[in-house]
């Protein structure tokens, strides 16, 4: 048994809560129309996107969400199977 501290596991917890939560609650939060993204960045910086450019920032951004979301998937799967591996004694 390695002597040390309980809280680098509950950072480590934490860190991995983080990697889903970000991607998941932009994905959440994401407007349905394209019209509605340029409308909600035209609020908030006071910068005028085109319909156009709003379509494409949010497919960028929808792709970016599901394949970081995707990330975090294929990293959990590889530490529980690994840990439960190293259970096994395989």
């Amino acid at each position: 048994m390695k002597a040390g501290c309980a809280c680098g596991s509950a950072l480590r917890r934490s860190g991995g809560a983080a990697r889903w939560l970000g991607p998941g609650t932009l994905l959440l939060l994401m407007p349905k129309c394209p019209a509605c993204l340029a409308g909600y960045v035209a609020l908030w910086t006071g910068l005028g996107l085109s319909f156009t450019a709003a379509e494409h920032v949010r497919t960028g951004l929808i792709v970016l969400c599901v394949a970081a979301l995707a990330y975090a998937a294929g990293r959990t799967i590889v530490g529980w199977r690994r840990r439960h591996e190293a259970k096994a004694g395989l």
